[in-house]
């Protein structure tokens, strides 16, 4: 009878202490983003973040960063753009080393440099008269740089 009392207190204090942690949480809200936030388009191809905490999201109109509370849009031939070639992106990567985010498109490889704000492009290699089809959908740090 002894034993059986000093257990109940035991289990009710064990049981109290797992219900701690979840009155403890921090409230989640998400904030969903689409065209009426000023998305440049509906369906997001690729997303990453940067070292800066931005949060960039590729579409086929447009490379898109979101800060948390805006949204600012590279697309080609926008004075905005700084240099982007296509505005359908297919894959992004960002690259913790050198703070670069690498943006894989239907018809180039592009990178974007945080720290000027500008983009440098690579272009698949032509044969001939005709372009290469190819398409970059990802970019990957090597393991052993």
């Amino acid at each position: 009878m002894y034993l059986l009392l000093l257990k109940q207190p035991i289990v009710q204090f064990l049981f109290s202490c797992s219900l701690i942690p979840a009155w403890s949480q921090p409230k989640l809200s998400f904030r969903h983003i689409n065209k009426r936030n000023g998305l440049s388009q509906g369906s997001v191809f690729a997303i990453t973040q940067d070292a800066d905490g931005f949060i960039w999201l590729g579409t086929r109109d447009g490379l898109n960063r979101y800060d948390g509370y805006h949204l600012k849009i590279y697309r080609k031939g926008e004075p905005s753009s700084n240099g982007l070639v296509t505005s359908d992106i297919r894959g992004l990567y960002h690259d913790p080393l050198t703070k670069d985010i690498w943006i894989c498109t239907s018809d180039e490889l592009s990178v974007y440099h945080p720290q000027t704000d500008k983009f440098d492009t690579y272009a698949f290699p032509t044969t001939g008269s005709a372009s290469a089809s190819a398409e970059v959908r990802c970019v990957m740090r090597d393991s052993q740089q």
